[in-house]
């Protein structure tokens, strides 16, 4: 609980580097690193990746990267080697850790879909699951994608809900990766 505490007065300082709009964060699986994506408005405007060493003292950024579109989601690979970012545009975009830089891996996915919401690792590292709006009852809301190593393909699509507005904002697998 103190980490949490620790690491949360830590990233409200870096309020300064992303402006008080919308930015998310996730810490690596082994605690060295903080993968953030948000607005800079110190650096014009731009929406960026940035990564931070979480192992001193001062949250201090090592790497940052413009991208196309503001996030609304980061998580890091259960064995820390890569990241999802879902944005606005409706992509998942995979980015692998190299030494203390990120590297995109393929091209990205786009969704049918109003809106993304998020996506997530499963425990194992081989899936991404992904919650958006389906605004449509046709359509899903709950999408598991399989990695390659490169790419991203589309294994699972499920329904929840049966009206225009039924979405899935956040979402987490279970320790086993199953659910």
């Amino acid at each position: 609980l103190d980490f949490q505490r620790i690491i949360f007065e830590e990233i409200s300082t870096a309020s300064l580097v992303f402006g008080s709009n919308q930015s998310y964060f996730d810490v690596s699986p082994n605690g060295s690193f903080i993968a953030a994506v948000g607005y800079n408005f110190q650096g014009g405007g731009n929406k960026e990746l940035q990564l931070f060493d979480a192992t001193s003292n001062e949250l201090s950024s090592l790497f940052t990267l413009t991208v196309s579109d503001l996030a609304c989601s980061v998580d890091w690979s259960s064995n820390g080697e890569f990241i999802v970012v879902a944005n606005e545009n409706n992509e998942i975009h995979i980015y692998e850790l190299s030494g203390t830089s990120f590297t995109e891996k393929g091209t990205g996915i786009s969704v049918d879909t109003t809106c993304l919401y998020t996506a997530k690792w499963s425990p194992c590292g081989r899936y991404v699951a992904a919650g958006l709006r389906n605004g449509d009852p046709s359509k899903y809301n709950l999408i598991i994608y399989e990695f390659d190593g490169n790419d991203l393909t589309a294994v699972i699509s499920e329904k929840i809900g049966s009206d225009y507005n039924t979405a899935t904002y956040e979402l987490d697998w279970s320790v086993n990766g199953k659910y």
